[in-house]
């Protein structure tokens, strides 16, 4: 049959155009508006009824120039459905109550208060208020870190979440201290790109000129502005200093034991050798790797008197109020009983005046101011005879320190307090301490201490803060 007579008869297969514009059907017989290429075009109508004679739905376009729904039984008059009505925005309240033309099951959003309204038969009532949540940062790194001098980087990433699914843009920022030190960087902050957008890389430097501290705080932020940020990270460069001064202090004397020899610095004199002095010095091996050697007593049998003299302490006030410390490594022939007028190993002491001495006793930290009778002496609690460095602390109170009292001694040992006490004075010896000799030898039947290293006296009582400020350094 002929397309004329299909198109006469209104029936076959073949599109009607008008124009670019055709009307077709697909392989399910849906008709469909496309144009000449089949490209789908628009339906432009006043309203569109979909159903059939018993009911329709009426689509048509507001007298608010918004969407509006009608059902239509059949016979029956059109009647508006809230179907698919959509929200209103309002500015306010006011306005809210103020419209008409509402009706039961209407939606509206008052934008000052951010609050979602549903329209009943007796009025507005409030749905939800709708908010944007700050994103959440569930991780970023830990709460300090102690930079590598070599260089090696500190790698951070950032972990969190977007509560509405957002796209998160990730930051850093420095609370406290500075990046650069010195003159010059002290770390680099490197944020990563693409994938790793929340990863940042901290590179220290390895120039000690630069050493210094710096606290950063990463953060998270939606496209709302909408900002979380982490916990403070502090982080240090700081590069080994023997015999470490802490801010605020004088040392008077410092000796140290590398190369081969004795080091001095500070205000007071060189001490004087007795005897030979110490007749062992070691190149490598001090308490830390970066150190060019230590001391090492002489051997226990070594039938003479042997060490140094320090001229400046004449009598025991001349320690009161002070600070000394002395690095030592010894291992377990050091634990031995203190012997009747001296404690077991002699680090410092008054072989004239009463043998008051500092030292070791039993394996611990020790003081005694005459023997061991009354209250003349006191150990500490930790064993330092392991065969490890540790950093032994003194300190003669003239009453100033927040620990001590007057005239009395404490202890420290890797820069944690130990124990104090006041001394007997024995004899005449009033002031309890005359530390005029260091790291002696005196005959065969005295055990020594086997290795020294990073001797201090300092003419204050360090805090408990800077004990621990020379132990870290």
């Amino acid at each position: 049959m002929s397309i004329a007579r299909d198109r006469a008869d209104r029936k076959g297969t073949t599109p009607i155009q008008i124009g670019s514009t055709k009307l077709t059907t697909d392989g399910s017989d849906n008709l469909s508006v496309t144009n000449a290429s089949g490209t789908p075009k628009k339906l432009i109508a006043s309203e569109i009824e979909i159903g059939d004679s018993s009911n329709k739905v009426i689509i048509k376009k507001g007298s608010d120039n918004k969407v509006a729904f009608q059902t239509q039984a059949s016979g029956g008059s059109a009647t508006d459905s809230n179907a698919g009505g959509g929200v209103t925005v309002y500015a306010n309240v006011a306005a809210l109550q103020a419209a008409s033309g509402t009706a039961e099951g209407d939606l509206g959003f008052v934008t000052d208060t951010k609050k979602l309204m549903i329209r009943t038969s007796t009025g507005w009532y409030f749905v939800a208020t709708v908010t944007n949540a700050t994103p959440v940062i569930n991780s970023a790194g830990n709460a300090s870190y102690s930079f590598a001098t070599d260089g090696t980087a500190v790698v951070i990433d950032v972990s969190a979440t977007e509560p509405e699914g957002e796209t998160i843009t990730y930051a850093y920022q420095v609370t406290a201290g500075s990046l650069t030190n010195g003159g010059g960087a002290t770390a680099t902050v490197v944020q990563g790109t693409g994938a790793n957008v929340n990863r940042f890389t901290i590179t220290p430097s390895t120039n000690s000129s630069y050493a210094g501290s710096f606290t950063l705080k990463f953060s998270a932020t939606d496209p709302n502005s909408n900002i979380a940020l982490s916990s403070a990270s502090v982080f240090t460069l700081a590069f080994f200093t023997q015999l470490h001064v802490p801010s605020g202090t004088t040392m008077l004397l410092g000796l140290s034991f590398d190369n081969n020899g004795l080091g001095k610095v500070g205000s007071w004199n060189t001490p004087t050798t007795i005897g030979s002095g110490i007749t062992n010095y070691y190149s490598s091996g001090g308490y830390n790797a970066a150190m060019n050697g230590h001391a090492g007593y002489a051997n226990p049998n070594f039938n003479a008197s042997m060490g140094f003299r320090i001229s400046e302490i004449v009598n025991g006030n001349a320690l009161k109020g002070k600070t000394w410390i002395i690095w030592y490594k010894g291992g377990s022939s050091q634990i031995i009983s203190g012997q009747s007028n001296s404690i077991g190993v002699p680090i410092l002491c008054d072989q004239g005046n009463a043998w008051a001495h500092s030292g070791i006793d039993q394996g611990k930290i020790a003081f005694n101011s005459g023997n061991w009778s009354g209250n003349q002496g006191q150990r500490g609690t930790t064993n330092v005879c392991d065969d490890n460095w540790h950093m032994l602390t003194w300190i003669f109170s003239d009453g100033t320190h927040t620990r001590l009292s007057n005239n009395s001694i404490g202890m420290w040992v890797d820069g944690t307090f130990e124990t104090s006490f006041v001394p007997y004075a024995y004899g005449n010896h009033n002031a309890y301490m005359k530390l005029d000799e260091l790291f002696m030898t005196y005959s065969s039947n005295w055990e020594q201490p086997e290795r020294v290293d990073a001797f201090q006296i300092f003419d204050n009582e360090l805090t408990d803060a800077q004990i621990s400020e020379i132990y870290g350094s």
